[in-house]
């Protein structure tokens, strides 16, 4: 079978398994409805930036989305780790004095001034706990 056939299996797979119905997940990731049903359909690949979006909308790993291989769900930690890191760059860019929500044309979580130092420790801790957890996860699956 065709590569794109195969991904395009897994899109659509995905996205009925997520309940989410076919334009209001085009909407969400920014492209039009005919050409997330040529991705499904396999007529036309997608560019890596509309599969991570579309990884995240379903809450699938996109390593399993692109290959096939792997856990198709994403672990439990995936939410808290995406947050925390976004509040960890906000935290690196307040310590590197940049006020404004984008440096360098990438945008961050908010902007560096939005979060209050307190805010900014519990994000950390947040963090630490979610990178722990997910290597405790590892570890036992290792040993299963």
């Amino acid at each position: 079978m065709d590569i794109k056939k195969e991904i395009g299996e897994r899109l659509r797979y995905a996205r009925d398994r997520a309940d989410i119905k076919q334009n209001r997940a085009a909407v969400h990731v920014g492209i039009h409805n005919s050409t997330l049903n040529k991705y499904e359909s396999g007529d036309r690949e997608a560019d890596h930036e509309t599969m991570v979006k579309l990884s995240d909308l379903y809450r699938v790993n996109l390593h399993w989305l692109l290959t096939g291989e792997g856990e198709m769900e994403l672990s439990d930690h995936h939410d808290l780790l995406k947050t925390a890191n976004q509040m960890k760059n906000a935290a690196s860019l307040k310590e590197q004095g940049a006020g404004s929500e984008s440096t360098g044309g990438r945008a961050y979580f908010g902007g560096a001034d939005k979060y209050t130092e307190e805010e900014l420790a519990i994000g950390e801790a947040a963090f630490q706990a979610a990178i722990k957890a997910l290597r405790e996860q590892r570890e036992k699956k290792k040993g299963e």
